[in-house]
């Protein structure tokens, strides 16, 4: 799927520059478990950038991590996990390859 998509356009990718550390992999169904993004390893501090442009939709913590997401035109959202800093506000419009925060030294992307 991610790699459908890396010939849009208007799209940035990977996010940080790092190596994947750990691959997608698709659920056997709609709710069983899997991994639905792409970890990368990037140095920590490393700016993360928004693949495609869109509003943030959300920019926070869930159970002390740090996460954004960005919903863009297409009707797809891109979320972006294991952040040191977030650097956005929720509404706020981005461009592609806008800085969204800063990672750890791992960072969590998923369409």
């Amino acid at each position: 799927m991610i790699a459908a998509l890396v010939v849009a356009a208007a799209c940035v990718l990977p996010p940080v520059p790092g190596p994947i550390v750990q691959p997608f992999h698709a659920p056997a169904c709609t709710y069983c478990r899997g991994h639905r993004g792409v970890e990368y390893a990037p140095a920590a501090g490393t700016p993360v950038v928004a693949v495609a442009g869109g509003r943030v939709t959300f920019a926070g913590q869930v159970a002390g991590t740090l996460y954004v997401v960005v919903s863009q035109p297409d009707g797809l959202t891109a979320t972006y996990g294991f952040l040191l800093t977030v650097g956005v506000r929720r509404g706020q419009a981005v461009a592609t390859g806008a800085v969204l925060g800063k990672s750890t030294n791992r960072l969590y992307f998923g369409w």
